[in-house]
């Protein structure tokens, strides 16, 4: 796949999925009237950011296509787009009763082997060692607590006593 189409590709999951965020945000956390900044804010801000960035990301890929011997935009619109999306869908599903560390592990090994990482090495360093750091962040830093999944009670239970 050429640097024009892998962008093009890129570009679109990330703006697909930012827009999808963007949608979903306002639902997801509770706000009260007179806050000029709401829990939500940080994530609308970034999530914008992403939007754009996406967006430039797209047209790059789309304006470079030439340089690499494509044509059309047609040639462009991959199966990698809806999976990836799909990934998601399945991700958001599951941290309800997974939790996040697991749910989060399992979606970062599936888009990094769709998006061609083979090492298997590597793939499992990245889960064993980002999820657990980003959830301490939250929780110590940002004092967030992120979701603990249902299925997940009963193992915590056994290393809290």
């Amino acid at each position: 796949m050429s640097q024009a189409k892998l962008d093009f590709v890129a570009g679109l999951t990330l703006f697909c999925l930012a827009g999808l965020l963007l949608i979903l945000i306002p639902g997801q956390v509770e706000t009260t009237e007179g806050d000029t900044l709401t829990p939500a804010s940080l994530p609308k801000i970034a999530t914008t950011f992403i939007l754009l960035l996406a967006a430039a990301l797209v047209i790059q890929g789309y304006l470079h296509r030439r340089e690499d011997g494509e044509t059309g935009l047609s040639n462009y619109f991959s199966v990698y787009v809806f999976v990836a999306i799909g990934v998601m869908f399945i991700y958001v599903s599951l941290i309800p009763y997974l939790g996040y560390v697991p749910s989060t592990a399992l979606a970062l090994a599936a888009l990094m082997f769709l998006y061609g990482n083979r090492n298997l090495t590597q793939i499992v360093l990245v889960c064993l060692v980002a999820p657990p750091l980003i959830l301490l962040f939250f929780r110590y830093t940002m004092l967030v607590l992120l979701p603990q999944g249902t299925l997940m009670e009963p193992v915590l239970k056994l290393f809290a006593s």
